[in-house]
């Protein structure tokens, strides 16, 4: 019954399944595996047995990479362990050994320490105790005082207050042994000024007129003030102009080197001089930190562009001062009426004799004494700062600054280049793109445009009468390039400016020489400032000096910068011939045309002289006539012979003795 049972159940479940399976292969397999089966193909994915492999042999790899990591860390970290265990033990034995004896000793004496504070607690009165207990009381308390105030803000005010009175008085301190030893340092500057001072001050006690004769008889005072400065800036900028040029020759020499010149343009020597430049300027940054990091001496190099620029920054510093000198003297000399008075007073007249021989001498005569110490080999560096120029520098500098800022900086240079200097470009490139105007015309209008913003306010005066006219002039002539000169950091910039001094000199005695002349031209005091305008842009200065410079090596008075082989230019091509030509073709001379004429009318003058005195010839020789005489024969006929012969006469001898 029971099988019957069981195979009455599997008949009925077989039945049902079977229905449902037939349904669901008719339905899906049809339809859905021949897709599934497609997606298969094209995505050409493995048998299983495929990635197995795979995933058997990375497993593979990755168990024998992990052995041969642990493998080289336990070769690499092995001798580091056994010298660490090595180590441990020794410090172990050691602590075993030691450190148990320095523990039982500290045990002995904390309680022998111990036994002692017993015996002597109870060896005290009760008196003795309540103070002990007492004092410990006392300090527990202050301690929680302490914590109490610290908690408190009047106690934070009192601490804050202490500690500023305890700065102030530090800072105190510290400013007061500071002006001493500032004070201590200047004293020992001014030693060798004041007895300079004191020696120049009894001379002029001893030998009063023969000081009074070197400085108004003789030309002591303009060759130590101005001719001696003159030449020595001149050979100095000379002898740099011919040491830059040695060395770009020479640059520019080892650059050429190995190099075909007939497969390269302009632009490509071009970019290859600027990376020569560019690597000379590296190599000798690197060689100069190399030597300060190993603490060796500095180059010879080195050491002469030092030097150099030394030299270069001295004397700059005295046409700073010859020109705050020169300026104060000049605008006391202009103001109208006080000025009369200052000239014709005699303070006045020792301020600028007298006193300015004595300034120079001590300029020029302390500064050969100090140098000379300074140089020696036992030299020390804090006599530098005791020369003239440095000293002076200190005021100096500040004061011609301040009034270039003022004056000249009234206009900030953003707002100029902005407002000014970019509306200027435009238009010059719009005149240059339509060829009404050169790249060079435009260069050199944008180079006027930038440097006439310091120019602007003293412009004003152009305004005005001649005589305010001279204080624009004087601060043209003076401040503006004291003040570029001060701040001209570059070698360039600085040679530069020693340039415009040396042409200031040369256009100043130009200028007192014609100052007669000057004197009687309207307007001379306005084109004289316009001319000191145009003399201190830079480029101007190039151009003159440049001129200044080729002339004179024309003249054999220098030798010629670029060329060792000594090739002279030609005397008639220099600008001191041409401005000679230009002159005797402006004076009158006589000319070939002119004369011709002015014989012409002489002649024709003589001929009417002659034909009036023929004409007086011929009316006496008719009143001859008319006398009732009776002459011989030979007579009439020698008279009928003079008479035909006398127009011949007359014209040949009447006006010769006329002329006679």
């Amino acid at each position: 019954m029971a099988s019957g049972m069981a195979s009455t159940i599997s008949l009925a479940v077989t039945s049902t399944l079977g229905k449902h399976w037939d349904f669901f292969v008719e339905r899906y397999y049809g339809g859905f595996l021949p897709w599934y089966q497609n997606a298969l193909l094209r995505l050409e994915i493995q048998e299983w047995a495929v990635y197995q492999t795979a995933l058997h042999a990375s497993a593979m790899d990755s168990w024998k990479a992990l052995v041969s990591t642990y493998q080289i860390w336990y070769l690499i970290l092995r001798p580091f362990a056994i010298l660490s265990w090595i180590v441990v033990q020794h410090a172990g034995r050691f602590l075993g050994e030691h450190g148990g004896k320095s523990l039982q000793s500290l045990a002995i004496q904390t309680k022998n320490f111990a036994i002692w504070w017993i015996h002597f607690q109870l060896s005290l009165n009760r008196t003795q105790l309540l103070g002990e207990a007492g004092l410990v009381g006392l300090f527990v308390g202050l301690y929680f005082l302490r914590k109490w105030l610290q908690k408190q803000t009047y106690w934070a005010r009192v601490v804050s207050w202490y500690k500023a009175k305890k700065r102030v008085a530090i800072q105190s301190t510290t400013n007061y042994f500071d002006k001493l030893a500032r004070a201590s340092k200047m004293l020992a500057l001014t030693i060798p000024h004041l007895i300079f001072v004191g020696l120049g001050v009894t001379i002029r006690l001893a030998f009063p007129g023969a000081v009074r004769y070197v400085a108004y008889e003789t030309p002591v005072l303009l060759v130590l003030s101005v001719f001696y400065p003159f030449v020595s800036t001149f050979l100095w900028v000379q002898s740099q102009r011919r040491m830059d040029k040695s060395v770009g020759n020479s640059s520019t020499s080892n650059n050429g080197e190995g190099k075909e010149d007939g497969n390269k343009n302009n632009d490509a020597s071009n970019n290859e001089n600027r990376v020569s430049d560019s690597k000379s300027v590296s190599e000798r940054k690197k060689r100069f930190e190399t030597i300060n990091k190993k603490g060796e001496k500095s180059s010879p190099e080195f050491v002469t562009e030092t030097k150099a620029m030394a030299t270069t920054q001295y004397w700059l510093n005295y046409w700073q001062l010859y020109a705050v000198v020169q300026s104060g003297g000049r605008c006391c000399s202009m103001i109208p009426i006080v000025g009369r008075f200052l000239t014709s007073h005699p303070m006045f007249q020792f301020l600028t004799g007298e006193c300015k021989l004595f300034f120079f001498v001590w300029v020029f005569g302390m500064g050969k004494i100090l140098r000379g110490i300074t140089t020696s080999a036992s030299s020390d560096a804090f006599m530098t700062e005791a020369l003239p120029l440095r000293m002076i520098q200190i005021f100096v500098t500040p004061l011609v600054l301040k009034l270039h800022s003022l004056v000249s900086d009234a206009i900030p240079q953003d707002l100029w280049q902005t407002w000014v200097v970019s509306k200027t470009k435009t238009s010059l490139d719009l005149a240059v793109l339509v060829r009404m105007l050169s790249e060079e015309g435009r260069d050199w209008l944008v180079h006027i445009t930038e440097e006439a913003r310091v120019l602007t306010l003293p412009s004003i005066t152009l305004l005005m009468p001649g005589f305010v006219t001279q204080f624009g002039v004087a601060y043209v002539r003076y401040a503006v390039p004291s003040a570029k000169s001060a701040k001209a950091k570059s070698k360039a910039a600085k040679l530069v400016y020693l340039q415009y001094w040396i042409l200031h000199c040369c256009v100043a005695g130009l200028l007192a020489y014609l100052e007669g002349i000057l004197w009687w031209i309207p307007f001379s005091t306005h084109a004289v400032f316009l001319l000191w305008c145009y003399l201190i842009l830079p480029q101007a200065i190039r151009y003159l000096y440049g001129i200044l410079e080729s002339d004179l090596i024309a003249f054999g008075l220098l030798p010629k910068v670029d060329d060792s082989a000594g090739a002279t230019t030609d005397i008639s091509q220099t600008r001191i011939a041409h401005l000679f030509d230009w002159l005797v073709g402006w004076l009158p001379s006589a000319d070939a045309a002119t004369s011709i004429n002015e014989n012409e009318k002489d002649d024709a003058r003589g001929e009417e002289d002659q034909t009036d005195v023929s004409d007086k010839q011929n009316s006496k020789t008719e009143t001859t006539r008319e006398v009732p005489t009776s002459p011989p024969p030979t007579t009439t006929i020698e008279s009928g012979q003079l008479n035909s012969s006398t127009p011949e006469v007359t014209a040949g001898d009447g006006p010769k003795d006329k002329d006679v």
